[in-house]
């Protein structure tokens, strides 16, 4: 996967994709459409107003311990409502340069929907997690996105803030009944899975068709 640019936005990889690189965002359409299944969901963005960057200090020198009642202006931004991080948006505003330069576990989640965790450490300094980070946005089949391949020149290169590997969890992936789902059709949607992961260039880390989890690994976005 390392020699070939990866796909930037994850979904189950059933179909033709109407791009020459095909993405399972496009791909899993169709599997839907013929299971009944659209788990939907948009979201919305928080009401709070955006804070005050002009009472901010521009910038701070890497490793400067913050006060009680400081917020590091570099911390990632996040305010969309039903959007989670690991470590907190909380921890990681009281963050100095540094810490927020390598953070270990670094993750954003939409509960029941998607997640993707970083591996490694990672430099989440001035990352725009609103924009960057879409997690079953639209109605449809569950998709993850990072960064947006419509805008490739603010696209980070491979290896650098969140355009390294990860893994990706997406929930609603299966028969919309598994308890009634036969035997035949678990095995199908098994080959699915495994085909789409495939696919991608992503290496299936694990796929539970009762829950309805589809968890896999990618080296890049």
């Amino acid at each position: 996967m390392d020699d070939t640019p990866g796909p930037n936005r994850f979904v189950s990889a059933f179909g033709e994709s109407s791009r020459a690189s095909s993405t399972p965002s496009q791909q899993l359409d169709r599997v839907f459409a013929e299971n009944g299944r659209s788990p939907g969901g948009g979201i919305a963005l928080s009401d709070k107003p955006p804070g005050d960057e002009a009472a901010r200090e521009p910038s701070r020198e890497a490793g400067d311990p913050l006060d009680d009642d400081d917020v590091n202006p570099n911390a990632p931004k996040l305010v969309k409502v039903g959007f989670v991080t690991e470590p907190s948006m909380a921890t990681l505003e009281k963050m100095s340069d540094d810490e927020l330069a390598a953070v270990h576990g670094f993750a954003v989640e939409r509960p029941d929907y998607g997640r993707v965790e970083w591996l490694g450490r990672v430099d989440v300094r001035g990352v725009d997690l609103d924009r960057d980070v879409r997690i079953c946005e639209r109605d449809g089949p569950p998709e993850v996105e990072v960064y947006d391949d419509g805008d490739a020149l603010s696209k980070p290169p491979v290896g650098s803030k969140l355009n390294r590997a990860a893994v990706v969890t997406l929930h609603n992936v299966g028969p919309a009944r598994p308890d009634l789902a036969s035997d035949d059709d678990r095995s199908k949607w098994r080959k699915r899975v495994e085909k789409a992961t495939k696919k991608m260039g992503a290496a299936l880390v694990d796929y539970d068709v009762a829950a309805r989890v589809w968890k896999f690994k990618t080296n890049h976005f």
